[in-house]
């Protein structure tokens, strides 16, 4: 067994998750009679359990026991009655109530799956399991009515066919999810590998698989818009309908079950289920023109359905070991197939008639893409090499080695570019000569499944572990990561009402410590007013001083001046005096000659007259150079004292300017701390907002999926 098969093996055993399917795998590989002749019984075994349910024997004796209360002829609850096949057919006051082929789409089902309003039977517990099996078999198989009814083919519940291959963008908007619930079908505690990724040609719309589910995002706000169940097991391939207007999946569960079902992108609505394998689908694809479905697997048979019908167009047997790849040309005119032993074919469409051989791969074969032309084929194999293929002769015109230790998938996007990942943990962007355009961050482990999101220029990869990164194509960066195993919305809603208490008390933490910033601040800043003020007032007070020695100055010049003309005027005033005083001794000397005497008399009285005067004069002038020299010792004082205020006011304005430059600096950390703590603050309001609307968004979503049944947990 070479380490490629080996390899190969390893990969698919994970996948599957089941002990079934390895013993499958044992049995496939084992090359005696005696091995083929028990896998012949088993299949033969398998096709016995497949039994006809009918009405008469197996959906009657239920509705007897659980339905007849209220729906028989005698009593019609609804216009209903269940005692015969052709009144069940008929239906009630709803119409009705069985759509052969589709359980889901029969009114009846619905009610007693609880899957609509009222549900059956009503105020009672739910039918036990193996009776709604039952009859959603019933159902499936066309609604027998007894053991020689004939089952027959499921048909698509809508026509979906197309007049034309349809390659090109359509009309108005692509074909996004309407509202639909985001409940999963099943949640497991640990992730699983990524079995098939899938993105839409036309919309920003991503398909992951899932447990039991297809899980569909956005990829432009990476948002979880919808949830596809696939309850025949796990998902192996995905693709879109050319248009985008339809998604496919295959799969199933190993060495049990395989199909392939369709859905509506735009309403979820299952429209269509193909294929009855014995083991997993493992390749399918659905033509442009949505005319055919192709689907294969580890039963090594290509088969070809109809979708108008779902009969079986054509068995293509050429392939020698597992089918792991296949893929309709986007003109639908050729199919390519690839095999787990290195084949790779083209098949003509319509006829299933072999065109041509491709070889050249030393290593299984493990993805195929077309470029949109139709006339190239790029092909990917464990020996780690792509080959891109013209359609005319076959030939191979370009090969290179993409990952040294095997390619796991390729997807050629509308640029002609090729995205692939690899065992070598990491997902690449090739352009068609094998220049490698960008190798985006490695995984932690294999890299199983790629794809090109041409709306928003994405690469989407996913590894062995689960892991689901979203790269922008043309830089590099990671834009985010998707979920295969999203939470149930009950933890949902309860993660977010717990993140939300904490963003709340974080807020409060955050607010607080706010508001000690803006305190420290506001002491700051009023030390730095103080300051100011103080040098304002100091500057002013200096001023006012100023003035005040100023005008005492003035003041003292004046009064000094008066002083000056006082003394002067004393001055001649004394000495008038002196010549008074003189002229008085020498009359009273003279007065004692007697014939001067009465005269003498006279000019003495007149001299004393003018002496007192004189005295009198001098005196007030005294007074009055006394009162202006304690004026001018007040105006000295005044000076002294302005002084002093100003050289104190200087003193003070110094002080404010230098506590004023001081503060002034050291400041801006304090604006600079009180920013970062608005910045932090702001993002835990917006943080905490995100928690309020995530609560009230699980909030509305569980209200939305309430009548859906809850997701199962293991």
């Amino acid at each position: 067994m070479s380490n490629t098969f080996k390899q190969f093996m390893v990969l698919f055993l994970s996948l599957t998750i089941s002990f079934a399917l390895s013993a499958s795998l044992v049995a496939v590989e084992k090359k005696t009679g005696k091995a083929k002749k028990k896998a012949a019984q088993k299949k033969k075994g398998q096709k016995k359990k497949i039994a006809k349910i009918t009405f008469d024997e197996h959906v009657k004796p239920i509705f007897r026991d659980k339905c007849f209360s209220c729906h028989s002829r005698d009593k019609k609850k609804g216009g209903l009655d269940l005692t015969t096949y052709s009144a069940t057919l008929e239906g009630g006051g709803s119409g009705e109530s069985i759509e052969k082929g589709s359980a889901e789409d029969s009114y009846l089902f619905t009610l007693v799956n609880h899957d609509s309003e009222p549900a059956m039977p009503p105020k009672a517990d739910k039918l036990a399991a193996t009776s709604i099996t039952l009859i959603r078999k019933w159902i499936e198989q066309g609604a027998l009515e007894n053991g020689g009814s004939q089952i027959v083919a499921s048909q698509p519940k809508a026509n979906f066919k197309l007049k034309d291959a349809s390659n090109t963008r359509p009309s108005g908007a692509a074909p996004m999810p309407q509202k639909m619930s985001l409940e999963p079908v099943v949640y497991t505690k640990n992730n699983t590998a990524i079995t098939a990724i899938a993105t839409s040609p036309w919309a920003p719309l991503v398909a992951i698989a899932g447990q039991q589910q297809v899980l569909l995002y956005n990829t432009q706000t990476l948002e979880h818009v919808a949830v596809f169940p696939f309850p025949e097991g796990v998902p192996y391939v995905l693709k879109f309908s050319r248009n985008g207007s339809l998604l496919l999946a295959g799969g199933g569960r190993g060495a049990k079950v395989g199909k392939v079902a369709i859905w509506n992108v735009k309403t979820g609505k299952r429209l269509f289920t193909v294929g009855d394998e014995l083991d997993c689908v493992m390749a399918a694809d659905i033509s442009s023109d949505q005319s055919m479905i192709a689907l294969a697997g580890p039963t090594r048979v290509v088969r070809i359905y109809s979708t108008e019908n779902g009969q079986l167009l054509h068995q293509i047997k050429k392939h020698t070991d597992w089918v792991t790849t296949l893929e309709f040309s986007p003109d639908s005119v050729l199919l390519a197939t690839g095999d787990r032993s290195n084949g790779l074919f083209i098949w003509e469409a319509k006829s299933g008639q072999e065109y041509l051989n491709l070889k050249g791969h030393r290593g299984a074969i493990t993805d195929v893409s077309w470029r949109s032309d139709s006339n190239v084929l790029a092909s990917s194999s464990e020996d780690g090499q792509i080959k891109i293929w013209e359609m005319e002769n076959g030939r191979a015109i370009k090969s290179w080695r993409a990952h040294s230790k095997g390619v796991s998938d390729i997807d050629f996007n509308r640029a002609g570019q090729i995205a692939s990942c690899g065992r070598d943990f990491r997902a690449c962007l090739w352009n068609q000569n094998g220049k490698r355009i960008r190798a985006y961050p490695s995984f932690k482990d294999l890299a199983l499944r790629v794809s090109y999101c041409d709306e928003t220029q994405s690469v989407i990869a996913g590894d062995w572990t689960g892991q689901i990164v979203v790269w922008n194509g043309k830089n590099g960066k990671v834009r985010g990561r998707l979920s295969a195993n999203p939470l149930p919305l009950k933890i949902r809603f309860d993660e977010a009402t717990k993140s939300t208490a904490l963003r709340h008390a974080e807020l409060q933490k955050q607010l607080a410590f706010q508001k000690s910033k803006e305190i420290a601040l506001a002491k700051i800043k009023l030390s730095l007013d103080a300051a100011s003020q103080l040098t304002a007032t100091s500057r002013h007070e200096q001023a006012k001083q100023k003035r005040i020695v100023s005008s005492s100055q003035k003041t003292i010049s004046t009064l000094k001046k008066q002083s000056r003309k006082i003394n002067n005027q004393k001055n001649q005033k004394t000495t008038r005096l002196k010549q008074f005083k003189k002229q008085q001794k020498e009359i009273e000397k003279s007065i004692a000659k007697p014939s001067q005497k009465k005269e003498l008399a006279i000019k003495l009285a007149s001299i004393k007259k003018e002496i007192v005067k004189i005295t009198t004069q001098i005196q007030m002038d005294d007074k009055t150079i006394k009162n202006v020299a304690q004026k001018i010792s007040s105006e000295k004082q005044k000076v002294s004292e302005a002084n002093k205020k100003r050289e104190a006011a200087k003193a003070a304005e110094k002080k404010g300017a230098k506590n004023y430059k001081r503060l002034k600096k050291i400041i801006k950390p304090y604006y600079v701390n009180l920013s970062k703590a608005k910045k932090v603050t702001v993002q835990a309001q917006k943080q905490l907002a995100t928690a309020q609307t995530a609560v009230k968004k699980w909030q509305t979503e569980i209200a939305f999926a309430t009548k859906r049944p809850p997701a199962r947990s293991r």
